[in-house]
């Protein structure tokens, strides 16, 4: 009998290691799959600041930090491409276009660029009644992500965010730091770098529809209560892989590094009638807005 125990003790431990080890690699894969960005130094008119600009680009670097979907390295860091102060501060500061500059950015490891501008910041003012003035700033900006092999645009957003307050100045930080930053920043990401994962078990179910399930995805990927995945499930049609939409889920608790918890927004009877029929089912991440483009 304690040989049994010894033994059963010791193929429990192994199987303890390779789940830890399979777990280590699985997720080394999904870090080296990432995306390699430099995000290069913003450009502007003539009559905006270098300190506008930077507000706007330090917003996007923190964002996409947060997102945790690719490795983003700032130009400012490497030798090879930081500028000069006097040139990093003028206007035209990213050498858009310079090949040379971009053959440079590969040779170092870059898969992509990501490149902004400010087009215009516009301001107005408005006095209540009782003296009070309010500025209201308005400020237009494209980024873009650039393939630095052949300077080919991969993605773009040309986005306008507003701001208020009583110093016009405030109000001009407000509409660069704006949430709506942090929106085309994600509508970007997921059209380079989408998050692919799996349903762990329905964790509610209503008679035939599933309400709440659990996904492979949390901390360690970026994910928050206003992720939402499309359900797709995929079939073989003639040697073909056909992906077919059938359903939302939206995060409503992150529980650890790789597990969530999610409703089921859209297709709850079509996602239980697939797992229990065993079709492959995916998840991909998705951006989801209202019609006033406020994230719900």
């Amino acid at each position: 009998m304690e040989k049994y125990t010894l033994r059963n003790s010791f193929v429990f431990t192994v199987i303890l290691l390779l789940g830890f080890c399979a777990n280590v690699c699985a997720q080394n894969e999904q870090s080296e799959a990432k995306k390699t960005v430099y995000i290069e130094y913003f450009n502007r008119p003539q009559n905006l600041s270098f300190s506008q600009a930077e507000a706007l680009r330090n917003k996007v670097i923190e964002h996409i930090q947060y997102r945790k979907r690719i490795i983003l390295i700032d130009v400012d860091s490497d030798k090879s491409l930081k500028l000069e102060q006097s040139r990093r501060e003028s206007p035209e500061a990213s050498a858009e276009g310079d090949m040379d500059r971009m053959k440079t950015m590969v040779t170092i490891g870059a898969n992509l660029i990501l490149q902004g501008r400010i087009n215009s910041i516009a301001t107005k003012s408005e006095t209540d009644k009782e003296g009070k003035r309010t500025y209201t700033a308005t400020c237009s900006y494209t980024l873009k992500f650039v393939n630095p092999q052949n300077g080919t645009i991969v993605a773009s957003e040309t986005n306008e965010n507003s701001g208020h307050d009583a110093s016009e100045e405030k109000a001009i930080l407000s509409a660069v730091t704006s949430v709506s930053t942090s929106n085309a920043i994600d509508r970007l990401l997921e059209n380079i770098a989408p998050l692919y994962g799996h349903i762990l078990e329905i964790s509610k179910l209503k008679k035939d529809e599933a309400k709440e399930v659990y996904i492979d995805l949390g901390t360690l990927h970026g994910i928050d209560t206003e992720t939402w995945f499309s359900i797709k499930v995929s079939r073989q049609i003639a040697g073909r892989t056909a992906n077919k939409e059938i359903g939302l889920l939206k995060v409503s608790s992150v529980e650890g590094e790789d597990i969530s918890l999610c409703k089921v927004k859209k297709g709850g009877k079509e996602l239980k009638a697939a797992m229990d029929q065993g079709v492959t089912i995916t998840l991909q991440s998705k951006f989801v807005s209202t019609l006033f483009g406020i994230r719900i």
